[in-house]
C-alpha cells in the first residue's frame, strides 16, 4: 500500500463534525502484546467433545468482537453503549500477559467500513507517547515515537492539498 491509500484509509475511519484532520505515523519502542479480534477460530460445535471446551470463551470473543465494531454516531446516546465495551477491554488488557508479566498493550480489530482495514486502539497514555530524537526508544516510559516528518493535516474533503507541517 501507498502512504497516500493508508492515510485514505485512516481518514474515512473518522467520524465526526470537523472539516479538518491531522494524522501522523507512529513507530513502537519495544514489542506490545496486542489483543487479535481479527480472525478468530471458529467457535466448535456443542457436540464436537475435542473443542467444545473452547465454545462459551469464543461466543463471548466473537460477541465481543462484533461489538467492538458498531459504529456510533459522536455525540449521539449511542456512545454510551461504548462504555460496556471499554470495560471489557480494559478487563481483557489486565487478564492477557505475556510471558514476562508484560499485559495487553491493545486490541486489534476488524473496520465496520471496511473489512480490509485493521482499527487498532492501544493503551498508551500522554506520558507514553514521544516525539522522536536521539534516544527517544530508551526512554522507559516511551512506548510510541511520533516521526515528525509525518505529520500532515488538511481538509477531510481534498486529501491532495495536505500540508506536511513542519516539527520544529
Amino acid at each position: 500500500d501507498s502512504i497516500l491509500d493508508s492515510k485514505v484509509r485512516s481518514l474515512q475511519q473518522t467520524q465526526g463534525g470537523s472539516e479538518y484532520a491531522t494524522i501522523a505515523a507512529w513507530e513502537t519502542a519495544r514489542p506490545m502484546l496486542v489483543i487479535d479480534l481479527v480472525d478468530l477460530p471458529r467457535i466448535p460445535s456443542l457436540f464436537g467433545p475435542a473443542e467444545r471446551h473452547r465454545r462459551s470463551n469464543l461466543l463471548f470473543l466473537h460477541g465481543f468482537a462484533a461489538d467492538v465494531r458498531k459504529t456510533a454516531k459522536a455525540g449521539s446516546d449511542e456512545d454510551q453503549h461504548y462504555v460496556p465495551t471499554q470495560i471489557v477491554a480494559e478487563h481483557l488488557r489486565a487478564l492477557f500477559q505475556d510471558a514476562e508479566g508484560n499485559q495487553a498493550m491493545g486490541v486489534l480489530w476488524r473496520s465496520a467500513k471496511n473489512e480490509t482495514v485493521m482499527n487498532c486502539v492501544l493503551f498508551v497514555d500522554n506520558e507514553g507517547c514521544v516525539e522522536q530524537g536521539p534516544e527517544w526508544a530508551n526512554d522507559a516510559r516511551a512506548w510510541l515515537g511520533l516521526i515528525p516528518s509525518s505529520q500532515q493535516r488538511g481538509p477531510l474533503a481534498d486529501t491532495s492539498t495536505w500540508l506536511t507541517e513542519d516539527p520544529q
